[in-house]
């Protein structure tokens, strides 16, 4: 009897700890987001360095020379749309969670890249690491929209 109460407890206390993911139905595929202006690169880095300021974004790496910055992670949530028939429910979110509940939590991370090439620069933007969570237990996939990667490349380039 002792061992069967055992393995009981066990059992529910294995599973009452299991992370759920949530999938996404639909499918999305990943990009990254570039352009190629005619404007230097010291002129696009500023425009960088600018929106970074403006928005108080805070930056997890900067460095010059490889034309790379990096945000720390930053809250999706109110940019974000569920998905409804495999699709998203608001094609002008910035990314797609599954619709199963309210998320706690929608993060990710700005990724950007200026360098020369030639007598042009480009300019590659993407945001990654990115995450959704339901709770301390439940993960779900999260697809990028690539609505704030276009809006950042029209800011930079104009």
């Amino acid at each position: 009897m002792k061992r069967l109460l055992y393995c009981i407890v066990c059992f529910y206390v294995c599973t009452s700890c299991s992370i759920t993911n949530y999938a996404l139905t639909g499918s999305y595929p990943s990009y990254t987001y570039s352009a190629t202006t005619s404007q230097s690169s010291e002129e696009i880095w500023s425009k960088v360095i600018d929106w970074f300021f403006n928005t108080e974004t805070p930056i997890a790496l900067i460095d010059k020379a490889s034309g790379i910055i990096i945000s720390k992670s930053i809250s999706l949530r109110s940019n974000s749309t569920s998905e409804v028939n495999g699709q998203p429910g608001n094609k002008n979110a910035y990314c797609v969670v599954p619709n199963v509940e309210q998320a706690s939590r929608i993060l990710g991370t700005l990724m950007i890249r200026v360098k020369t090439e030639g007598d042009k620069t480009k300019i590659q933007v993407s945001l990654g690491d990115l995450r959704c969570e339901y709770g301390n237990y439940a993960v779900a996939d999260i697809k990028s929209l690539g609505t704030f990667e276009r809006q950042m490349l029209k800011h930079i380039c104009q």
